[in-house]
């Protein structure tokens, strides 16, 4: 299809239009929000935006939810319920509503809804920059808050002194991984598919001030996946087989060169860092690297125990796992995949990753060409996030499946029509 033929059949700007589009922006809010706990609102907000969808045409959302490949999703669903039933776990309603808040992205891109699109890339862009800046200035203000925030429990933080810093607007944990993958995005967008100056500036910028955050956050974990962001975006960049392959070598080379001289390598990036939290961490992996590390009680050690906690409890109970149990007894908290595996087996586990995968395919057949890159390398991303750390965040719920998607989606079209200023659209 044109990108005429798609200007073309978009849908009107009606009363229902603009309320759903809001309650997209709502539910995207919801998810981004620290602080966010009453699930029902969400429920609210996604019941009153499927039954306009409805009202609308009830055509898309059978194409976004009932297609026979994907209802496999719902299959995680009915064994949790299972679970419950003989108290291996408890049944969530928040899975429920995340089941439903999958679709949302790939609703509007089925829907060849590009302003709907615009609005809610615009919306999540602009309230992650906000929060940015809030953050930044809460930094200054209590020296190694990302850490105390980084903790998640709500009393502890108060205990350590960051009470005053649980609101909306300051980024926790889940948030400042988000920064990461949201700038990564939109870096994709501005270097493969905006052609807009005036557009492209602000992208560019805002990816830049979100990394520039990320790194004060002293979040290493979310540094590295940056780098590899930024590396398939580099490879993505290269229309040519050969320097893809040469590229691929250079990287291969690189990690080769790491496995054989990581200790020395890191040490020296420790000592030319010099960033406290950064510094502490890459000598954690220099250890690792020299054999002592996982004896010596470190973080990066600690991690390392805690997947084998994850591991051992799964060859216990391979098939049905453990349940949910006790946190860093049943399983260790620090890999959302072991971690899946450990509480709930080969059965509940592969089921709780086709949860999460078979929507993101849903998304990526509706893509072509760049979009498809610039979504595989978000998946990438997160993939990466799953296996060595916490990736299961409301967030990444928002980011992955409507967030930037549509960011992508949008970007697109903008690209095409080189002619149209942005305030147009």
């Amino acid at each position: 299809m044109s990108i005429q033929e798609k200007e073309t059949i978009q849908p009107r700007c009606t009363f229902l239009w603009l309320t759903q589009v809001c309650l997209a922006c709502g539910i995207v809010g919801w998810l981004i929000n620290p602080v966010s706990e009453n699930i029902y609102v969400l429920a609210m907000m996604m019941i009153i935006w499927m039954g306009i969808a409805y009202l609308r045409g009830a055509r898309s959302l059978s194409i976004v939810f009932l297609k026979k490949w994907y209802a496999w999703v719902y299959l995680w669903i009915l064994i949790m319920f299972l679970y419950s039933c003989v108290g291996h776990t408890t049944f969530s309603l928040s899975y429920v509503m995340y089941l439903f808040c999958f679709g949302v992205g790939a609703y509007y891109i089925v829907n060849n809804d590009i302003r709907a699109a615009k609005v809610i890339s615009v919306f999540c862009i602009v309230y992650f920059l906000i929060m940015a800046v809030v953050t930044l200035k809460a930094y200054s203000v209590v020296p190694g808050l990302s850490r105390i925030l980084a903790n998640g429990d709500k009393a502890v933080v108060i205990e350590r002194g960051g009470g005053d810093f649980i609101t909306p607007f300051v980024a926790g944990y889940g948030a400042i991984y988000g920064f990461a993958e949201l700038a990564i995005v939109m870096l994709f967008a501005v270097f493969k598919n905006v052609n807009n100056r005036f557009l492209k500036t602000i992208l560019l910028g805002g990816a830049v001030f979100l990394i520039y955050v990320v790194v004060k956050a002293e979040y290493l974990v979310a540094v590295i996946l940056i780098l590899m962001g930024l590396v398939f975006l580099l490879i993505s960049k290269m229309t040519s087989p050969p320097k893809k392959m040469v590229l691929t070598c250079v990287f291969l080379f690189a990690m080769l060169i790491f496995l054989l001289c990581g200790q020395y390598i890191f040490l020296w990036l420790a000592d030319t860092i010099n960033i406290s939290n950064f510094s502490i961490r890459l000598r954690e992996i220099a250890m690792l690297f020299g054999g002592n590390g996982y004896a010596s009680g470190t973080d990066a050690g600690e991690r390392l125990s805690l997947y084998g906690i994850s591991i051992s409890n799964f060859l216990e109970a391979p098939i049905f796992g453990k349940g949910t149990g006790v946190l860093f007894q049943t399983f260790g908290n620090h890999s959302t995949i072991l971690d899946a595996f450990a509480k709930y087996g080969l059965v509940g586990g592969i089921s709780l990753l086709i949860f999460y995968i078979n929507p993101m395919r849903n998304i990526s057949l509706k893509f072509s060409g760049s979009n498809k890159k610039g979504y595989s390398i978000l998946i990438g991303i997160i993939g990466v996030l799953a296996i060595i750390n916490v990736a299961d965040t409301r967030v990444n719920y928002a980011l992955v499946y409507i967030v930037c998607p549509l960011l992508l989606y949008w970007t697109e079209f903008v690209s095409v029509d080189k002619k149209r200023n942005i305030s147009e659209l």
